[in-house]
């Protein structure tokens, strides 16, 4: 990682904050839609929302950085394997509080 630029390991350093808030939030959504809170349910959902899409902003700038050095080598480490899959973790939570949210608000009826 010695020689990972200063701009790739803050936008990585951000992207898995952001990754980890979103993730966090799903859950205390789909914790909400199970206590009937509606409305903590939504807040929450779209929390994550937000910060996922922030997540996904970074993302596209580390992977056009990538892209316009394909003649250098893209240098891969331990943390940005990392963060892509705190990424896609949280993306996986985001699909599943969907439905886990739905479930609820079908039992509870």
């Amino acid at each position: 990682m010695a020689q990972m630029g200063e701009k790739l390991l803050s936008g990585l350093c951000e992207m898995v904050s952001y990754a980890g808030g979103a993730r966090s939030s799903y859950i205390l959504a789909v914790q909400a839609a199970k206590e009937c809170n509606e409305e903590e349910c939504v807040r929450r959902y779209m929390e994550g929302d937000e910060l996922l899409q922030k997540a996904h902003d970074i993302h596209y700038e580390i992977l056009s950085m990538e892209s316009a050095q394909l003649e250098k080598t893209f240098e891969i480490s331990i943390f940005l394997v990392h963060v892509e899959d705190q990424f896609m973790a949280a993306e996986s939570f985001r699909i599943m509080a969907a439905e886990f949210i739905d479930l609820y608000k079908l039992v509870k009826r």
